[in-house]
């Protein structure tokens, strides 16, 4: 599950809700090697769903998690922690419905928009994304 660098920026300062550019810069290896601090420093001023806080750190705006980002999240978590490359749509439809606190049947159209099923079962392979 490769994610652009832009997504993977935002889904680490979520996840540690601070960080310098340095701290980006070690959490995504691909920066070093493709511009480093300067295309880091540009991309996340760039993207209007980050800000800088009065310490100079980066973080996300409050409202940038939408509900397909927070399931997305929440699948990718789930996954990991299951152990085994799926399982029963209904099953995952229900536990990522409790942890993201949307509805049942939102989250089933948001897990089989974004990830492989097939049959009554859901895979931790992403469907393939159109890039911007």
């Amino acid at each position: 599950m490769s994610a652009r660098i832009t997504d993977r920026i935002r889904d680490f300062l979520l996840n540690s809700g601070t960080a310098s550019i340095e701290q980006v810069i070690a959490a995504i290896p691909e920066l070093e090697s493709s511009g480093g601090s300067e295309r880091a420093r540009l991309l996340i001023r760039l993207d209007p769903q980050l800000e800088r806080t009065a310490a100079g750190l980066w973080t996300t705006r409050s409202d940038s998690l939408s509900d397909e980002r927070k399931v997305r999240l929440a699948a990718e978590e789930y996954f990991r922690t299951l152990g085994r490359p799926g399982a029963p749509l209904s099953s995952a439809s229900s536990v990522l419905s409790e942890r993201t606190s949307l509805n049942v049947d939102e989250v089933k159209r948001i897990l089989t928009d974004l990830y492989f099923v097939q049959g009554p079962n859901l895979f931790n392979r992403r469907r393939q994304q159109k890039e911007d």
